[in-house]
């Protein structure tokens, strides 16, 4: 307490110790898409040796999975991608899948929907959850550098809310102009 009920955490740890692989589950299992890699397809798994490791990739009947659980207006919604081996030891074509928890009614299975599901109930789109949700690393690391003077429209650049800068000028200029 104060932040466990405050709805905050924190992911710390040592370079290499899977911060970065716990985010990038996360907008895998939302949205098939990886901020250091991009959307991921069976044929990415296959030739560019993603997401699987070595061991993994060589054996039959291995499924690999993201899954995420979040709670949305008292709701609780769990997002899932997997993959798995067919019995000749090929990779099968990736599913995802959104249910309504704790009984587990399946909203969607189309893995083109699924994207669109998620963004439709968290109310943001893969880009937005990015920005706001999941700061890049890099993008962090330039707002620590920049000068005071620039960290504000840095900010405004990673988290998207410039929109609210226009916003509050036009709001302004609209007043000035009814004033007048």
């Amino acid at each position: 307490e104060p932040l466990g009920s405050a709805g905050l955490f924190m992911i710390c740890g040592p370079t290499g110790a899977g911060k970065s692989t716990l985010l990038d589950v996360i907008t895998l299992a939302l949205f098939n898409e990886i901020p250091r890699i991009g959307k991921i397809s069976k044929q990415d798994i296959e030739s560019k040796g993603i997401l699987i490791n070595a061991k993994a990739a060589t054996e039959k009947g291995i499924e690999a999975y993201a899954e995420v659980e979040y709670e949305v207006e008292n709701i609780v919604y769990r997002s899932r991608w997997s993959i798995k081996k067919n019995r000749n030891a090929k990779w099968n074509d990736y599913e995802m899948e959104v249910a309504v928890l704790p009984e587990g009614k399946i909203l969607t299975s189309r893995k083109s929907d699924v994207p669109q599901k998620n963004t439709e109930l968290i109310k943001l789109e893969y880009k937005q959850f990015v920005q706001s949700i999941i700061l890049a690393q890099g993008s962090f690391a330039k707002f620590l550098q920049a000068n005071k003077n620039d960290r504000a429209k840095l900010l405004e650049d990673i988290t998207g809310t410039h929109i609210y800068r226009k916003l509050g000028i036009a709001a302004h200029q609209r007043a000035n102009e009814a004033i007048n």
